[in-house]
């Protein structure tokens, strides 16, 4: 006849505390994973919204307007090349059709009046108290002096 000594009892009770133990912590960490997941996911399209707003500025400020894409930098004819980070002592306005998440562009120069190259107010859905904006400020040389260009984009 067979019974379960005392040992092999003992041995089976520690074998299913374990497992069990194996299996929940397996379950908290498959938890954390897919809610670390779904934060991510949620967090993207704000992500796209900042890299465009970055790249958008920090292309105005080494781009020229003779370029393919609009730009404010200032051409220097005696080194033949364009100077990023530095406007010419009155810049134009870009050409700023097809950016449709520039909310507005503004040039503040520490020292002197504030110049406004694109403004659009927030209508219809934009104007939700979903719509996620971001300002960017890029520090700039107009001339001699230093001023901030400063980019709000808002998606929607």
């Amino acid at each position: 006849m067979n019974t379960t000594s005392e040992r092999g009892l003992l041995f089976s009770t520690d074998l299913l505390l374990a497992v069990v133990i194996l299996l929940l912590t397996s379950l908290a960490g498959l938890a954390f994973l897919s809610s670390l997941a779904l934060h991510s996911a949620s967090a993207l399209p704000a992500y796209r919204l900042q890299r465009q707003g970055l790249f958008f500025l920090d292309a105005l400020v080494k781009n020229d307007a003779s370029q393919s894409f609009p730009g404010l930098a200032a051409f220097d004819s005696g080194l033949h090349r364009v100077t990023p980070n530095f406007l010419s002592p009155a810049p134009t306005a870009p050409e700023l059709q097809g950016f449709p998440l520039l909310q507005s562009l503004r040039l503040v120069p520490f020292n002197g009046p504030e110049t406004q190259w694109a403004d659009k107010p927030l209508t219809g859905p934009a104007n939700q108290a979903s719509t996620t904006c971001y300002s960017f400020e890029r520090l700039v040389l107009v001339g001699k002096e230093k001023a901030l260009l400063i980019g709000v984009f808002c998606d929607g």
